[in-house]
């Protein structure tokens, strides 16, 4: 009886003491934790106190407070730096800080390459001037060249006084320059064209615009414009015809100081057609538009094309 108990007593000591022991090391700080080290691209050769580790993804154990510093390498990217640090990863929680010693916390980490091949690009506006911000960051103003950018997506701003602002999504690849060339839309134009359509027959407006594409060196716009003035003509509610003859009469003979004309432009045939169109089907006094059209003449002879 008394070697019944005697053994019943060490057998529940052994189970008390196998279960403390049991609880003391589910309970008790991880020894070590699993970090898994991948690259993007990826296939990097990782080092640590240089000695290579392996091409990631390379899994690496360490103690709780222990701190590796690392260098990835690849032959199209520059060397880069990053550091594992135990200590700084999140705990884990509910039953897997219970069992973290049986089954040590499994983390990952994806450290991004710079690429070495530089990327370029080339931003040109009509009208010049207009204000660059990649990424939000002003870069300068147009026309702009940049060198030695970081290759990948990037977001592209306009922005220029004159005109509504231009933003796009741009892709800049390594080794093979971006030219970005845009038109910018105009708050000048936009403010006429709307003038124009809430009163037709107002050739001011008509002749405003047109003055305004020229100067800014958009001389087949102005042309097109100058061209539905024709259709304002022939409005009963059409005034300031006067005008409308007079803005030709100046952009013809340059009465300001326009730009050049785009190569293999010409302007003044253009001109002269719409005052003779207007004068073969009776839209504005044929007296005047004849003495118009002597006035071009006498210009030609002294500014030969």
């Amino acid at each position: 009886m008394w070697n019944g108990r005697f053994l019943g007593v060490c057998v529940a000591t052994a189970v008390l003491c196998t279960a403390g022991t049991a609880a003391v090391l589910l309970l008790s700080g991880a020894p070590q934790v699993i970090v898994t080290v991948d690259s993007l691209p990826p296939a990097a050769t990782v080092f640590s106190d240089g000695e290579g580790l392996g091409v990631a993804p390379v899994t690496l154990t360490l103690r709780p407070d222990e701190r590796r510093a690392l260098r990835l390498v690849r032959k199209d990217c520059a060397d880069t730096d990053a550091v594992v640090d135990a200590d700084a990863l999140p705990a884990p929680q509910g039953l897997r800080r219970v069992f973290r010693r049986l089954a040590p916390p499994r983390y990952r980490m994806t450290v991004a390459l710079r690429t070495a091949a530089e990327a370029e690009l080339v931003v040109v506006t009509r009208p010049a001037g207009a204000e660059v911000y990649l990424d939000g960051a002003r870069v300068g103003a147009t026309p702009l060249s940049l060198r030695a950018l970081q290759p990948g997506p990037r977001s592209l701003r306009l922005a220029h006084a004159a005109c509504f602002p231009h933003a796009e999504d741009i892709i800049l690849t390594p080794g093979m320059p971006l030219r970005v060339e845009r038109v910018l839309d105009s708050k000048v134009e936009a403010f006429y064209r709307e003038q124009i359509r809430q009163e037709p027959g107002q050739l001011t407006h008509v002749a405003e615009l047109a003055h305004h594409l020229v100067v800014e060196g958009e001389f087949p716009k102005a042309v097109a414009v100058l061209r539905q003035g024709l259709d304002a003509l022939k409005r009963e509610d059409a005034t300031l015809q006067a005008r409308f003859f007079s803005e030709i009469t100046q952009i013809y003979t340059r009465y300001y100081a326009y730009p050049p004309e785009p190569p293999g432009y010409k302007l003044r045939p253009a001109l002269r057609a719409i005052v003779r169109e207007a004068l073969e089907k009776g839209l504005y006094n044929a007296k005047s538009l004849e003495s118009q059209l002597k006035q071009m003449d006498n210009y030609d002879a002294s500014h030969p094309l």
